[in-house]
């Protein structure tokens, strides 16, 4: 009997150490994390300082990278491990549909999928569309009667570009609109390959993931467009952690951390040479 009682009392003192060193704000979906002592988020790791691999140390850096890890010492106060997951474009739905990873970033822009219903987290980056074309061909184009634009498939550009054309073609006088033909490619490379052989006139493509691909025969043209933001993707269960996950990110709004954070990695203007994005300015971008 004696013995019962002390497996009681030890197991109830047990449970009141781990409710002592768990953070305030888990929730039921971040307690599972926690509980496990690790979580999974999914990465790219091809975009220059915004999310990248460090060739010789191994580990992920960048802005976005150090926006998830200090929203994540916010919710778990460094009491779990980070494990990045490589993915791409064409794995990040399935893995997060099929709980193979708790999160995703990667530029992840909200609703972004038809097929696939996800939870969004708020967003924490301003991109925007640009339009690059050859330089040679920079004034044939805006005075042509017929202009090809090519567009990544499935990318925010691709969904919307000719919804926004339109309505750009509407706005001017009926003697100087433009018929644009949309084409989509599988990959970057393809598409700017095809501005430079001429197959289009002009690629249409997020600001974050020109510069890796620009050369001296081409130029990025000034006007913005499709403005959007990049946040946290989670499986469509996941309502309790993505609004931690957002109320984290607001709280970074509103001390001015993201500010730094932008400030730190250059992201005011992505379209520098890489040798100068590749080097981070001196920020102090930590939290109190």
């Amino acid at each position: 009997m004696v013995g019962l009682a002390a497996i009681i009392i030890l197991a109830g003192v047990i449970y009141l150490i781990n409710q002592a060193i768990q953070p305030p704000n888990i929730t039921v979906a971040s307690k599972e994390i926690f509980d496990k002592g690790m979580i999974q988020i999914g990465v790219r790791t091809d975009l220059g300082r915004y999310s990248r691999r460090n060739e010789e140390t191994d580990a992920m850096e960048g802005f976005e990278i150090d926006v998830c890890e200090e929203v994540l010492r916010r919710i778990f106060q460094n009491q779990i491990v980070i494990r990045y997951e490589e993915i791409t474009s064409t794995t990040k739905l399935s893995k997060l549909n099929l709980a193979e990873i708790d999160v995703c970033i990667g530029a992840f822009v909200p609703n972004s999928s038809s097929r696939i219903t996800l939870n969004y987290s708020d967003g924490f980056f301003v991109d925007s569309v640009a339009l690059v074309t050859r330089k040679d061909q920079r004034l044939n184009v805006l005075k042509a009667n017929k202009v090809l634009i090519g567009t990544l498939n499935n990318s925010y550009a691709d969904d919307r570009i000719a919804a926004y054309l339109d309505t750009v073609n509407e706005a001017k006088p009926e003697g100087e609109r433009q018929e644009y033909e949309i084409i989509s490619y599988a990959c970057y490379q393809d598409l700017f390959d095809a501005v430079e052989s001429f197959d289009v006139d002009i690629a249409a493509a997020d600001t974050l993931f020109i510069n890796p691909y620009l050369t001296e025969e081409l130029v990025v043209l000034p006007d913005r467009m499709l403005y959007h933001e990049y946040c946290f993707a989670f499986n469509s269960r996941d309502v309790e952690l993505e609004k931690v996950f957002s109320k984290a990110i607001a709280a970074m709004k509103a001390d001015g951390t993201i500010d730094k954070l932008e400030e730190k990695w250059g992201m005011d203007d992505l379209l520098t040479e890489p040798e100068e994005a590749d080097a981070p300015q001196e920020s102090d971008a930590s939290a109190e």
